[in-house]
């Protein structure tokens, strides 16, 4: 695939596809900092509409198939930025309360979408021409970062169906519907193209992605 030619088709899952109709496409920001300092600044507006919480890391582009684009550290990196996002979201969620929710709703809904928007750019180096699979040694350093991506997410999507009572109260959980449809859709191609890339995990990587599944699936279907 050469520059400009766009997305292989199967990046652009059905998830994705419905999620990038929700929001519009914003700058490019780094996702670890964004992701922490969520709550830091938030907007107090009671009039705040679904259509204002875009992603701030939303950059869904295809990374063309090169040098860099087969590197298990490039991997590792992104596995590992997107589960740190994953671990600080989780940990505004579990402070919500009736008491806060007006704000930090808001919020919570925008970690997701960004949470959403960097996956997408990491598929990107996953998603190549003739993928190349990582020797053992770092197909293993990968399947130890999935592991620790899909805990944190595992954990973040509890926290969110501990908190549904609440989005409810603040009749929020539309919100959160979206952006969890969203997360399926891009968790769904991203970590089917990273099995491909590890062979010799791909047992172990297949489970990981399985639990995940049925978790944010569960998720989806109690905010619907």
């Amino acid at each position: 695939m050469n520059a400009g030619e766009g997305c292989p088709v199967a990046v652009r899952s059905v998830g994705m596809i419905y999620w990038e109709e929700q929001y519009k496409e914003t700058a490019s920001a780094n996702f670890s900092d964004i992701t922490s300092g969520l709550g830091q600044n938030r907007t107090t507006s009671k009039d705040m509409k679904l259509t204002s919480l875009v992603p701030l890391a939303f950059v869904a582009f295809c990374v063309t198939t090169g040098a860099g684009a087969q590197s298990s550290q490039s991997v590792l990196s992104d596995l590992k930025d997107i589960s740190n996002g994953a671990a600080n979201l989780k940990a505004m969620i579990s402070g919500l309360s009736k008491a806060n929710v007006g704000t930090d709703a808001h919020d919570i809904a925008a970690g997701l979408q960004n949470i959403v928007g960097r996956t997408s750019s990491a598929i990107g180096v996953v998603e190549v021409v003739n993928p190349k699979p990582f020797s053992d040694k770092a197909a293993s350093e990968v399947v130890d970062a999935l592991a620790l991506l899909t805990s944190n997410q595992k954990g973040l999507i509890s926290e969110l169906a501990d908190k549904k009572e609440v989005f409810e109260g603040a009749k929020f959980t539309g919100p959160i519907s979206d952006s969890l449809l969203g997360l399926q859709g891009v968790d769904d191609t991203y970590l089917t193209n990273i099995i491909k890339l590890i062979p010799s995990q791909k047992s172990a990587a297949t489970k990981l992605k399985s639990s995940l599944d049925v978790l944010v699936e569960s998720a989806i279907m109690s905010y619907s």
